[in-house]
């Protein structure tokens, strides 16, 4: 894989993840502001949260496959043939 490749594909990850991360503090930014709340958006919220975090964990699974793989290409342990 072409270095220029790994970095543009490693810096979109890296953005993306950002990006989640602001997201999320905005969401429990909105969380905290909302004084009374009914039992469907308490649950709403919940399961809200619940996505994100799974999300946000597959998001740092991928970032670090990749520098793992990065890696290997690097120390030419793993070889890739386009």
């Amino acid at each position: 894989m072409h270095p220029y490749i790994e970095i543009i594909f490693s810096t979109m990850l890296i953005l993306f993840g950002i990006l989640m991360l602001k997201k999320l503090k905005n969401l429990r930014a909105l969380k905290r502001m909302a004084i009374r709340r009914s039992y469907a958006a308490e649950r709403y919220s919940r399961l809200l949260f619940k996505k994100l975090s799974f999300r946000l964990t597959i998001l740092i699974f991928t970032l670090a496959l990749t520098l793992v793989a990065a890696v290997l290409i690097e120390k030419n342990i793993m070889s890739v043939s386009w």
